[in-house]
């Protein structure tokens, strides 16, 4: 019934989702503020602004599905533990968390994967975010496996590889 696409951007799946959904029971979250307002004022969905950390990111509510979209491709090693567990916080009993990274086979030429599972690289098509909280960041599915078992015990998953844009890896 409910779905927040959070790191939603300029609407690239709201484009799509606005036309299955009702705008109520729709969410969007980024932390451009602009892009929310606008959304909010084109597809008539409800807008949230988040914060650069998940500590500072207050919204309550739970959602049958949360979908991020890219962000997790961009994150280090603890920014990523601590928005999956802020985020996995808001999905519903019945729900689901759905979430996009850049798997290892796609790491650029030249780097080694970090032997934590995560490698952070100090570069990204943003010109506005810090690059010590936004980057580019590849991961091996173990090191995802583990990050969603600290979740709680219990959960299952699955990988879809390359299941988002062409290119990322999709996790639910």
């Amino acid at each position: 019934d409910t779905v927040l696409d959070f790191a939603s951007g300029w609407g690239r799946l709201t484009r799509l989702l606005e036309q299955r959904l009702r705008p109520y029971h729709f969410y969007v979250a980024d932390i451009y503020h602009q892009a929310i307002d606008w959304q909010v004022a084109t597809f008539g969905v409800n807008g949230v602004h988040s914060a650069k950390v998940s500590v500072v990111f207050i919204f309550t509510g739970k959602y049958d599905i949360v979908l991020v979209g890219s962000m997790f491709s961009h994150l280090p090693t603890e920014l990523f533990h601590q928005w999956l567990a802020r985020l996995y916080d808001l999905v519903s009993d019945r729900g689901v968390l759905a979430f996009s990274v850049h798997d290892e086979a796609i790491l650029p030429a030249g780097e080694v994967m970090d032997p934590s599972g995560l490698s952070y690289l100090r570069f990204s098509e943003s010109g506005s975010l810090d690059l010590d909280i936004y980057g580019m960041s590849y991961v091996t599915e173990a090191f995802v496996g583990a990050a969603i078992t600290r979740l709680g015990s219990g959960l299952s998953w699955r990988r879809f590889p390359k299941g988002l844009y062409e290119n990322q890896d999709l996790y639910v």
